[in-house]
């Protein structure tokens, strides 16, 4: 079996697995708030959203692959999707456990209500005249017997309502931090030094400053504006040498030439050139070509 073949046995159960999740939150939803009418709105919306995000993984099952780089709205767009999907599939394992944290906690508080409740109501029927009697005296004195505070019954079952739609918030909040993160994240780069001090070492070895990158996934989100940027930053370190450590290609060698532009300016100013590693990314889409299509552009390739 090809990796390509076994990568779209993964996106499929991986499909699998977020359609799921997606019913079960649905369901959840539909049992708090299925008979208001915001939520007939709502559930448009949010199927709408399932039927996007779902169709761009059963374009990788069926073996169609983007090959436009993405940016201005198109961009905050597949950030969404990109975002919903590894959240949804990140989130469905623990969200598992806190689904039976949840069952284990309302099972309790039942227990809890019920012994509650026993007491008051065995009282009230076995002296039903007293109980009236009082009633009579609260109205006399201008007391309201019916207007009460919050019981514990009510309170722990409001407590258990707001756990549980805290809890199905989780997705949704999480795609936001995602999203967020895809933005904050890409739109700096950090340059992290370290110094290294080997014992016994070439003295032509001595001073030698090299630059590690890894995990570009060039492709539709990191494309020439991205990695030009880049580039200026590279060059400005003066490096000797520069290492790429894997994932360089995103799933898709259509986007080797892309790469082979951000890597071949720095191949002729660095003096030791460039060196890499390819990764799994760079693996799915035939890594034979990947690797050719890499040192073609200048770059040499350890495996």
């Amino acid at each position: 079996m090809s990796s390509m073949m076994t990568f779209r046995l993964i996106v499929f159960f991986i499909s699998l697995l977020i359609l799921t999740f997606e019913w079960i939150l649905y369901r959840r939803w539909k049992g708090r708030f299925g008979d208001r009418r915001w939520f007939r709105y709502a559930r448009i919306v949010y199927w709408g959203i399932v039927l996007v995000t779902q169709a761009f993984l059963w374009m990788w099952i069926a073996g169609i692959r983007m090959t436009t780089p993405i940016s201005g709205p198109g961009y905050v767009v597949y950030s969404f999707i990109l975002a919903w999907q590894y959240n949804h599939l990140l989130l469905f394992p623990l969200f598992g456990i806190f689904i039976l944290i949840g069952f284990l906690i309302r099972k309790s508080t039942a227990a809890i209500l019920s012994r509650i409740r026993r007491g008051p109501d065995e009282a009230v029927e076995s002296h039903p005249v007293q109980k009236s009697a009082e009633l009579k005296n609260d109205r006399a004195a201008g007391k309201n017997p019916e207007r009460k505070g919050l019981s514990r019954g009510d309170f722990l079952k409001r407590m258990t309502f707001a756990g549980g739609v805290v809890l199905d918030s989780v997705p949704l909040i999480g795609t936001a931090a995602v999203v967020s993160g895809i933005f904050l994240g890409s739109k700096d780069v950090v340059v992290e030094r370290r110094q290294f001090r080997i014992r016994d070492l070439h003295p032509d070895l001595q001073g030698l400053r090299i630059v590690q990158v890894s995990d570009i996934h060039v492709g539709t989100l990191i494309h020439d504006e991205y990695l030009s940027k880049c580039v200026e930053i590279i060059r400005g370190l003066r490096a000797d040498m520069l290492i790429a450590t894997g994932d360089i290609i995103d799933n898709n060698n259509y986007f080797i030439p892309v790469a082979g532009r951000f890597f071949r300016p720095l191949v002729d100013a660095l003096p030791m050139g460039a060196y890499g590693i390819p990764g799994n990314h760079d693996h799915i889409d035939n890594g034979a070509v990947a690797v050719s299509g890499l040192r073609s552009s200048g770059l040499r390739m350890l495996v």
